[in-house]
Formats: C-alpha cells, structure tokens, sequence
C-alpha cells in the first residue's frame, strides 16, 4: 500500500491508544505487509483505515474506490465469507446477504458463480428510476424473508405487509383486494375462494 512520507504526518501524542503511540516507521510497515500479503485487500482496508481518524488519513495515500471486479475479488476472501457479504454490480459495494432477493445468491449468481458478476442488490434492482438490466416490473421475490414486490396494477414497489403474504405474485395487497389476481393463469394461481377470501381480508386491513 502506497503512503506518504512519514514526515508529513505528525506522531501522536502519548495519551492516545496504544495502536496510535506506534513509531510512524512502524505503520508503514504493517501497511506495506498489507500490501505484500494480498495487495486488493490490503488497498481497500487501508482506505478504511484512512477514514478514522486525522492520524491515518494524513499517513495513508488516497487511492482510487475499488472497481467491480476488486470487489467480486474481496467477496471471496475468509473475512467476506465469513460476515455473509456480497458484491452489488450497479452501487458498486459489498452488502450484507439480506439486503439481496434470494434468486441473487443462488446457482450461478451465487459466490464465485459464472455470473456473480450480474448480482445486484435488491436497492438497486427495485429502483425504479434506474435503466439497465434490473428488476423488470412483476418481480416478486423475497429479500431477507419479507415479499417484495413491483406491483403490476399500481406500479409501484410494496415490501413487507404492503406487499402481503399469501396471494399471487405480480401485485400487492391493495391492489389484489381491489382487483383480483393479476396473473396471466389465474386458475392455477388463484382459485376463486382463495381469491374472495384474501380480497375480503385485505379490504378489512384497508379499513
């Protein structure tokens, strides 16, 4: 990891942790043994570091934010596997598994899949003034246990109790009260007593 002259950043005074009373000297040398052990990671922690405290932001020299592919590299180490943490393709950040639609961590988009560079978070896939090849309209999945769903009727994104639980996929709880299945084969989705049943059931959330 590339530093600064250790005379630029001034030694800190002797009532600070025991980590920030280290010779400067001695800084750069763990951050260079960073460096050689996994150079990717050992740049991406430093800037971490860097952002704590004035000390290592003057010691540590600012380096460019890490690219998709550094981070579908740092999702594979020890550290990333071990906190459950994935790669998004659109934010460019690595996220904790509950912020990714279940299908995002599966088969080939699962980690170090043949198209875990595809991945994207559930933000970022949902959002729906965003272009590219995300969430099309309908999706329904679940993130972290709880529906979400882009409701085909209103057109709008509904999580959780807005999205409910038990009736068919492409639209949301108001929505399917209101107007029945909004699946192309609403006999094999919905049968009609399911479908009066959930309707009448949200109605009454309504009120």
């Amino acid at each position: 990891m590339a530093t600064h002259d250790s005379t630029a950043a001034s030694p800190p005074p002797d009532d600070y942790p025991r980590m920030l009373c280290m010779p400067v000297e001695m800084h750069d040398a763990i951050f260079n043994e960073l460096k050689l052990s996994d150079a990717v990671a050992g740049n991406v922690y430093g800037q971490r570091l860097r952002q704590t405290n004035r000390y290592f932001f003057g010691l540590i020299e600012l380096i460019d934010p890490p690219d998709h592919n550094t981070l579908l590299y740092l999702e594979k180490t020890p550290w990333a596997e071990d906190n459950d943490i994935f790669t998004c393709k659109y934010c460019l950040t690595l996220r904790h598994k509950s912020a990714f639609g279940d299908g995002m961590l599966q088969g080939n988009r699962a980690r170090g899949g043949c198209d875990s560079k595809k991945r994207f978070c559930a933000d970022c896939g949902f959002d729906v003034s965003a272009s590219g090849s995300r969430y099309p309209r309908s999706t329904d999945t679940m993130v972290n246990g709880e529906r979400w769903v882009w409701c085909r009727d209103c057109r709008k994104v509904k999580k959780g109790d807005e999205a409910g639980l038990d009736i068919c996929q492409q639209c949301c709880r108001d929505c399917y009260g209101a107007y029945g299945c909004a699946c192309e084969k609403k006999e094999k989705c919905c049968s009609a007593e399911k479908r009066a049943t959930t309707g009448e059931m949200n109605r009454e959330h309504k009120l």
